[in-house]
């Protein structure tokens, strides 16, 4: 998919002439969903939300995943997330799991369904979190975006996951060959609720409206304008 064809570069361009489709379709009362900003960087809740809360970090320029972000975005990346996870963790408690399907090149997917790069941030209970990490095998190599260009430059795709707030550590392994939506699938089995882990099937309005308002708070039908 090229850049201008990007449903979310489209949506996540503050130039943008007009609301973004999704937005028309599925939550007409919102100018916008992204709820925080860093240089090159949003954050904004998932369309079929997991549950209120959950969040997707992204470049602002296209990129197919985080491992493919350049310098400045990958250095502003970081600190970016450690302030989501400590909001989300003092709005609705218990644990953070971070995961992303990070694509090599729009044919290798590894799990992954939308072609501009995305960290899920879903906050959870202790108890849902470590089952859905179960069975999973911690024993990266280096950090998440060493890790995820050194299995780029392999032309492989991989399976970022972080569990803040129970004793793991980081997991990035090749993913090559993983179900689509692969973490959302294990998420949405563990919550009890796992014919909804489809986002295109669940879209979850109210809760991804409500987690604009919680966590933009003061800025009446959008987050457009939330501070980092």
């Amino acid at each position: 998919m090229t850049e201008t064809a990007c449903e979310l570069c489209a949506e996540l361009d503050p130039l943008a002439p007009t609301m973004p489709s999704i937005l028309r379709e599925l939550a007409p009362g919102l100018s916008s969903r992204v709820v925080r900003t860093a240089p090159g960087l949003v954050a904004f809740p998932s369309v079929g939300p997991l549950v209120e809360g959950h969040l997707l970090v992204s470049p602002i320029r296209h990129a197919l995943s985080v491992g493919h972000l350049e310098h400045a975005e990958a250095a502003a990346f970081s600190p970016f997330v450690a302030g989501l996870v400590r909001t989300l963790r003092a709005t609705y408690g218990g644990c953070v799991l971070a995961f992303e399907h990070g694509m090599a090149t729009e044919s290798c997917r590894g799990g992954g369904c939308v072609d501009h790069a995305h960290l899920h941030l879903v906050p959870l209970p202790a108890r849902v979190a470590q089952e859905a990490v179960q069975g999973l095998t911690w024993a990266p190599r280096g950090g998440y975006v060493p890790e995820a260009r050194r299995l780029l430059a392999a032309g492989k795709p991989y399976l970022y996951v972080r569990a803040y707030g129970l004793k793991r550590g980081l997991l990035v392994v090749d993913a090559e060959g993983f179900q689509s939506q692969f973490m959302r699938r294990r998420i949405a089995h563990a919550l009890g609720r796992g014919d909804e882990y489809d986002w295109n099937v669940a879209p979850k309005t109210g809760d991804l409206v409500a987690t604009v308002r919680r966590l933009a708070p003061g800025i009446p039908g959008s987050g457009r304008k939330a501070l980092a």
